[in-house]
């Protein structure tokens, strides 16, 4: 499935996609979600995937004025390589602290 949340995290487009991940089954929504956004004079800044290597071109295309970002959750295991045990205590604390430092937002 797909959720697209707005800055204050409503909820913008959800879809069930059957068969394949790919983004290229979301294209056509994703241009009329852009048409919506540019008939409202709306610039999409950022976004969150899960596997933004894969789809940042294609975005781009989309949302040219976006960021393309790894999403918390996937950025987060990431770093599950460098612990001996990824349920120790330490890296409990670690990931704690991690989350605090990626979710301090600046003023715009």
């Amino acid at each position: 499935y797909v959720t697209i949340l707005g800055k204050f995290s409503q909820l913008l487009y959800w879809k069930v996609l059957v068969g394949e991940e790919s983004i290229n089954a979301l294209k056509q929504d994703l241009i009329r979600l852009k048409a919506r956004h540019d008939k409202f004079g709306v610039k999409v800044k950022l976004i969150y995937v899960d596997n933004c290597c894969t789809v940042r071109k294609l975005l781009l295309e989309i949302f040219p004025d976006a960021t393309i970002c790894l999403d918390e959750y996937h950025w987060m295991a990431r770093w599950d390589e460098i612990f001996v045990d990824k349920s120790s205590p330490e890296a409990a604390q670690f990931r704690g602290v991690m989350r605090r430092v990626l979710n301090v937002v600046a003023n715009d």
